[in-house]
């Protein structure tokens, strides 16, 4: 019975959290960062003895959000890019991303079109002009807060 406080960035999230063999559950509301454990506890017999700790610190991110994503439409040689990337905050909340990139499969390998900022809301309308017919991608850098990724190519 092994019990300990949990840290996320260097700040106790919560305390007397039991740790079995597999692990912790982390909870949602104790938001992204490094997360640490300390003051870890045997509590199988009445001296509650200190357990020696190692390196304990992981990083956690938040993930993006499910409906995130790029729609392409093309009207003779126009496209139109409709770019929309959020992810979900330790409150369940829908925050946008900042920057996305549109990348074009082209020679067999995959080139930024163009790196986009997007509004507060994480969403941008990109234009522009293609009469061929090529594979297009969205991908989202990983930083600190939330995990990265790209979307899978639509071709169009």
């Amino acid at each position: 019975y092994v019990y300990a406080t949990v840290n996320v960035n260097g700040v106790p999230v919560a305390s007397n959290v039991y740790v079995g063999s597999s692990g912790f559950t982390y909870q949602q509301a104790w938001g992204a960062g490094v997360v640490s454990l300390s003051n870890l506890r045997d509590r199988s017999n009445a001296s509650g003895q200190a357990v020696a700790g190692g390196s304990n610190a992981f990083t956690v991110r938040y993930g993006v959000e499910g409906t995130s994503g790029i729609k392409v439409r093309k009207k003779g040689k126009k496209l139109t890019f409709r770019v929309k990337a959020r992810y979900i905050d330790n409150r369940g909340v829908a925050v946008g991303i900042r920057r996305a990139t549109i990348q074009v499969h082209k020679k067999g390998k995959w080139r930024t079109l163009k790196n986009l900022k997007l509004k507060s809301n994480g969403t941008r309308t990109y234009k522009r002009s293609d009469k061929s017919k090529r594979k297009y991608r969205l991908v989202v850098k990983t930083t600190g807060v939330y995990q990265g990724g790209s979307t899978k190519g639509l071709r169009i």
